[in-house]
């Protein structure tokens, strides 16, 4: 009987590299009658992926599907699977065995920790291959949680203003009072509203005032704020973006054509959902929650002068 295999995963996800593997083992028993395909995406848009499955299959819950999901075509029917039922599917069914470490070159022991180290591989290679600006931000919630996030920049869509959000990532951006000059690192998230965003990014002066090296103005507003994670410069009117920014914790169109969404959270939705936790007064944190380390991880691709999009003021 013909197989199907439907594989969606976080590109990072060890399990997803155990279910690849596992796979190809698989490939090796059959003669013509299995498909596989495989899609791999970002951490984070993998969630969204499970998120829309709950609304096409029924019963289906979200949690039990780390990683990875498997469904299985046979004859008619459909069965997702976990990475771990999956597993024990294939060795029922065609008696192919788990992943050991004589598969990686490595000893039993360390299979999990060498999936995880190819799932960090592949997840770089992957963000490499979008050819936009990527960078990362540690993020230090309370004294207990420290978490990294992975933002994607659209430097093609709004190359200034994606610029200007990279040179604070580097801690390069002049200051207007001819003081070092500034950055990310060392500042705090300011400004939570639970389950919607929060802000972060401002920056200030050995007399507490907030320091502003430039206003940009409004680039465009052609990317809508449709993801939980979307990136964009807060502002204080038409044209007045400056360096603090503000991460969406879920969808918000409310923004859209308000501010000028530069980016997406590809990694961290524990960061996220970690900031979303801290408890508030009016709005403020009571725990500090810090910028700790922040970098460029690569370079995007700026797209010919005739290839650029428009920009509208």
């Amino acid at each position: 009987m013909a197989v199907k295999l439907l594989i969606l995963g976080s590109v990072k996800a060890p399990e997803l590299q155990r279910v690849v593997r596992v796979c190809k083992k698989l490939e090796a028993t059959q003669t013509g009658n299995l498909e596989i395909n495989v899609e791999q995406v970002t951490p984070i848009e993998y969630l969204e992926r499970l998120d829309a499955l709950k609304q096409d299959i029924k019963d289906f819950i979200p949690s039990l599907f780390p990683g990875v999901t498997v469904r299985v075509l046979t004859g008619g029917k459909v069965n997702v699977l976990s990475a771990k039922k999956f597993i024990g599917w294939v060795k029922e069914k065609h008696q192919v065995d788990d992943v050991h470490g004589q598969d990686l070159g490595v000893e039993d022991s360390l299979v999990q920790e060498e999936l995880e180290k190819q799932g960090q591989l592949a997840f770089e290679t992957y963000i490499k291959g979008l050819k936009h600006t990527v960078v990362h931000m540690d993020v230090q919630v309370g004294s207990n949680f420290n978490g990294r996030l992975w933002f994607e920049l659209y430097n093609d869509i709004v190359p200034r203003s994606t610029a200007h959000f990279v040179s604070l990532i580097q801690g390069t951006s002049p200051d207007p009072n001819g003081g070092d000059p500034l950055g990310y690192k060392g500042t705090l998230v300011n400004r939570i509203i639970k389950e919607g965003w929060f802000q972060a990014g401002e920056i200030f002066d050995a007399t507490g005032a907030v320091v502003v090296n430039e206003y940009l103005s409004d680039e465009n507003f052609i990317v809508p704020h449709n993801h939980r994670g979307s990136l964009s410069f807060v502002n204080k009117g038409p044209h007045s973006n400056f360096s603090q920014f503000m991460v969406t914790l879920r969808p918000m169109p409310y923004f859209d054509r308000k501010f000028v969404c530069i980016g997406r959270c590809l990694d961290g939705d524990d960061v996220l959902q970690a900031i979303d936790n801290v408890k508030t007064r009016y709005e403020k944190p009571t725990a500090s929650i810090r910028v700790t380390k922040c970098e460029l991880f690569c370079d995007g691709i700026i797209p010919p002068e005739k290839d650029r999009l428009p920009t509208f003021f």
